[in-house]
């Protein structure tokens, strides 16, 4: 089995310890690195430490590793290598390189549905983001574009106005490339606050490759198209696993 001594293991720092024992440090105890990226092993025969290239397995510490980060493995000569994930002294762990967005509606769209049609939000809105983590134009324009494949979570709230007696369904959908998720709010007029205001909220966790997309819809049925959608509407997401 190796013994790994990766920045201390060098022939003047072995010689330099086992001076402070009172052992000398000459080469036939302590043999020279041959080239600098070596580490270093017991050899049975003829029984003592030499200096040999790193085997499968062997894990040799990169040059100098972040405070704080997560090592992860780089499948090259040193082995391991930084990361973003951050674990903080108090034991908190996050990681700003995780896909996430937040963003919401800074201009209503006035009289968009309410007649049996439906609306997507994405290109006609304007969307302001909150953030959007991880990459750059992950999101953009109300259409969220994933990263990388993986499990993500989208959420959100629709605050929408114009609602009447006539209206008699409310349909969120969150369309993805893989399939759509519908949230269904029956008789609107039922449920809505004074003066045509309802707030439609829906989450789901969906299975999601790299670059596919994901945006809003909405439909309101009734006898006419004079549904609003508010600047307080919010689209969230994050990369779950």
């Amino acid at each position: 089995m190796a013994v790994v001594w990766k920045e201390i293991a060098y022939k003047d720092d072995l010689d330099s310890h086992a001076s402070q024992h009172g052992v000398s440090g000459s080469d036939s105890v302590f043999p020279a690195d041959p080239d600098g990226d070596r580490v270093l092993m017991w050899d049975d025969v003829p029984g003592e430490l030499v200096w040999s290239s790193a085997g499968t397995g062997d894990v040799i510490a990169a040059a100098n590793i972040t405070d704080h980060s997560i090592v992860r493995g780089d499948g090259g000569a040193k082995g391991i290598q930084d990361s973003t994930a951050i674990i903080t002294d108090s034991g908190q762990m996050y990681n700003p390189s995780q896909p996430a967005f937040s963003a919401y509606i800074s201009s209503a769209a006035l009289n968009v549905t309410g007649d049996n049609s439906q609306f997507s939000l994405h290109g006609e809105v304007s969307w302001t983001e909150v953030f959007d983590q991880g990459g750059d134009g992950d999101f953009s324009s109300g259409t969220f574009t994933a990263p990388i494949a993986g499990k993500y979570q989208l959420s959100g709230i629709l605050y929408i106005s114009g609602i009447t007696a006539g209206h008699t369904i409310g349909v969120v959908w969150i369309v993805t490339s893989n399939r759509n998720y519908i949230t269904v709010y029956n008789r609107p007029e039922y449920v809505c606050g004074p003066n045509g205001y309802l707030s439609m909220a829906f989450s789901v966790l969906a299975d999601m490759d790299a670059s596919d997309t994901a945006y809003l819809r909405l439909e309101v049925d009734g006898i006419g198209k004079t549904v609003d959608i508010n600047v307080d509407s919010f689209f969230t997401g994050v990369l779950i696993c």
